[in-house]
Order: structure tokens, then C-alpha cells, then sequence
């Protein structure tokens, strides 16, 4: 529930069968694992058949995945350098967990030597701290909009009046009688 509200995933209309053989639709999460599968963020523990082992803990390296499909991230945008001893480049978790130090969401869970720990279980700490970094970077990296001018607000204070026709005026050397 605070993965899917910290990143604005909206739950309603859920399957009218389940995708999971493990969550049925009395499950307490059951909207919740269905939204996170719909967004693309968790494709479940097991295929065949289809599982989302919702009693299981989660690794580090299976929160790094799943917070980098819930940002959104570029894997194309992963630093090719290791950064962290126990996540090799040949690590299935590596561009995901790569990006996340990128961004400044994780340090790892040691710094000498700098590790990550990609198999232990996330601690309801660690989880908290993925969460909070995470909304802290979708907010810092989100654009401002930028404001759409109206046609004739030459001063850009949202109207249209006798102070944009005398800037109109004075632009082109023009004086009012």
C-alpha cells in the first residue's frame, strides 16, 4: 500500500480475475498487486503458473527492480563501471541496482568495501529509506510545467488588459493620446 500511494499508482478497476494464482480477489492487496503488475512494475515470483509469493520478504535486489520500473528509469542510462563488489556486470540485478546509486537512491549497504547485499531481505528501515529517496527523486527530477502564455499578456500576469497594450505600444514606439 505505501509502494503504491508513494508513487501515485492508482488502483482502481482491477482484473475481474485474478492474474495471480496466490492473491485472490479477497486478498487484503489484492488491488494493490494487481496495479503494481499492471504498471509494470512486478511480473510475480513464479510464470508457470503465475505467482506473486505475496508472504515472501523481498531482496535488495528485487527492490532495486521494482523501484527502478516505478520510476520509470532508463536502463539504457546505466554507468557501465561496477560500482558495488557483490553486483558484478554479469549480476541479473546489476543495471538495476547500478541506476539506483546513480540517482542517488541507495548507498549500498556497506561502504568499505562498497556493497549492496543484493540477496539479503529489505528491512522495514531499508524499505523506508528506498521509498523516501525515490519520492525525493521523482520530485526533484519532475519538470515544472511551464506556463502556457496568453495570447496579448505581454507582462505575463495571467491577463489580458491596458497594461499589455501599453507595453504593445511602447515595443513599437508608439504613444497612447
Amino acid at each position: 500500500t505505501v509502494f503504491v500511494k508513494a508513487f501515485d499508482i492508482l488502483t482502481d478497476n482491477p482484473p475481474s480475475e485474478p492474474t495471480f494464482v496466490d492473491v485472490p480477489k479477497d486478498h487484503p492487496q489484492y488491488k494493490e498487486i494487481e496495479a503494481i503488475y499492471r504498471e509494470g512494475i512486478t511480473s510475480g515470483c513464479s510464470a508457470n503458473p503465475p505467482k506473486f509469493c505475496p508472504d515472501k520478504g523481498v531482496s535488495r535486489a528485487e527492490m532495486a527492480v521494482f523501484l527502478v520500473r516505478a520510476l520509470k528509469l532508463d536502463l539504457n542510462e546505466v554507468p557501465s563501471e561496477q560500482i558495488f563488489g557483490d553486483v558484478p556486470p554479469t549480476h541479473w540485478a546489476f543495471p538495476y541496482v547500478q541506476l539506483l546509486y546513480e540517482k542517488g537512491i541507495t548507498a549500498g549497504c556497506s561502504e568499505t568495501p562498497r556493497r549492496f547485499c543484493p540477496d539479503d531481505l529489505v528491512s522495514r528501515g531499508q524499505a523506508a529509506a528506498f521509498v523516501m529517496n525515490s519520492v525525493i527523486y521523482k520530485e526533484s527530477s519532475s519538470p515544472t510545467p511551464t506556463p502556457v502564455p496568453k495570447p496579448g499578456d505581454a507582462n505575463g500576469d495571467g491577463v489580458v488588459d491596458g497594461q499589455d497594450y501599453i507595453i504593445w505600444l511602447n515595443h513599437y514606439n508608439q504613444t497612447t493620446s
